[in-house]
C-alpha cells in the first residue's frame, strides 16, 4: 500500500513541476502565453492547459518536450 502512495506523491509532484516551469515560462514576458509555449516546445494546446490544470500528467514524450 505504502508503495501505491510513492506513485501517487511522485505523479503529484510532477504535476506541479510542469505546472510551475509552464507558469515562469509564460509569466517571465507579457507577450507570452500558454499557446505561445506550446508552439515553442511542440505540443499541443491541449496538452498545456492540461498541464496548467494540473488534471493529468502527460504522456512521457509530451513531458521531454516540455522540459527540453
Amino acid at each position: 500500500m505504502q508503495n501505491q502512495n510513492t506513485s501517487y506523491d511522485h505523479k503529484e509532484g510532477a504535476k506541479l513541476a510542469l505546472k510551475s516551469l509552464v507558469e515562469k515560462w509564460v509569466g517571465a514576458n507579457p507577450s507570452r502565453t500558454p499557446t505561445s509555449f506550446a508552439r515553442k516546445a511542440g505540443l499541443s494546446e491541449t496538452c498545456v492547459r492540461r498541464i496548467l490544470s494540473g488534471d493529468t500528467l502527460p504522456q512521457p514524450e509530451n513531458i521531454l518536450k516540455a522540459v527540453v
